[in-house]
């Protein structure tokens, strides 16, 4: 889907054939975050399954990491308008 837009430059970017596991996840956690911040239904937890041709894990629950608190979010752009386009951006 459209996720696959916004992570495969990071994947192109920092994956390597001999990433660790734990490296892999954190990378995968990397391009969800980007997901989850362009979709406003998403959840923020996850699972993350990994199999090693003998086994399979799933792991638990766990929320990722997001803020929203950043300035240019929060501002009230449209109570206070000078009625330019610009306004809404």
């Amino acid at each position: 889907g459209f996720g696959s837009y916004l992570a495969m430059p990071i994947l192109r970017n920092e994956w390597k054939a001999d990433l660790s596991l734990d490296e892999a996840k954190a990378l995968v956690v990397k391009c969800l975050q980007v997901c989850f911040y362009r979709d406003c239904r998403a959840y923020n937890k996850i699972q993350i399954g990994t199999c090693d041709g003998e086994s399979v894990t799933i792991s638990e629950p766990f929320a990722m990491e997001h803020f929203w608190g950043h300035k240019l979010w929060l501002e009230k752009r449209l109570e206070v308008s000078t009625r330019a386009i610009a306004d809404t951006w």
